[in-house]
């Protein structure tokens, strides 16, 4: 293969993880977004089980572990602002998540 040129759409976890890949693997991605900025906030990431393997092989579990969140529950809330569920870390998995942005800085 002569072209070794990739365009990813999209700088979330899937567009960020398969660029670290093929960049791995001898290709040149180049990733576009159209938000201006990578975002602050989102929703936890959840790394255990085959994730950490993953993880691992890639070279940047010493990362996730550094920019992990250590939550320890959430709630869930309804449009009142009423609270309708309530999970402990054991239960979602937060104590070892990290944000989408911690990852796509990596």
């Amino acid at each position: 293969m002569q072209n070794r040129n990739v365009l990813i759409s999209g700088a979330g976890i899937a567009g960020t993880a398969l660029a670290h890949w093929l960049r791995h693997h001898g290709f040149r991605p180049t990733v576009v977004e159209r938000a201006s900025a990578l975002r602050e906030g989102g929703y936890k990431i959840d790394i255990r089980g085959a994730a950490l393997d993953v993880v691992s092989r890639a070279g940047v579990l010493d990362t996730v572990r550094a920019q992990r969140t250590d939550v320890q529950g959430g709630s869930i809330v309804n449009a009142a602002g009423k609270r309708v569920a309530t999970l402990d870390g054991d239960t979602s998995a937060a104590a070892r998540a990290t944000t989408r942005r911690s990852c796509a800085a990596t």
